[in-house]
């Protein structure tokens, strides 16, 4: 459910219930963002999480060597935010 209690929008990858398990479900960018046009936005990622900004990526690029290739080989697991690439807020 989004803020106003309404249901998520999403599909999955394929149109194939077998991916579900495998990639999680898939949202517009404007269904991930809730609504808000800000960086560091919640938006559908759970409480105290927020949608990556491009610092966010660079991170994870330098953590990864540098090299965007690492990155789109990188496979986050299905409890960070499902398919939705979350960032924890530091605290």
């Amino acid at each position: 459910m989004d803020t106003q209690g309404k249901p998520i929008q999403s599909i999955i990858y394929g149109d194939k219930p077998d991916n579900e398990a495998v990639y999680g479900r898939l949202h517009s960018w404007d269904v991930t963002m809730n609504g808000s046009t800000q960086e560091k936005a919640q938006g559908i990622a759970p409480r105290g999480w927020h949608i990556p900004d491009d610092a966010d990526w660079e991170k994870l690029f330098d953590a990864l060597g540098g090299k965007a290739e690492e990155v789109l080989r990188f496979e986050v697991p299905k409890t960070f935010c499902h398919s939705v690439r979350c960032v924890k807020d530091q605290v």
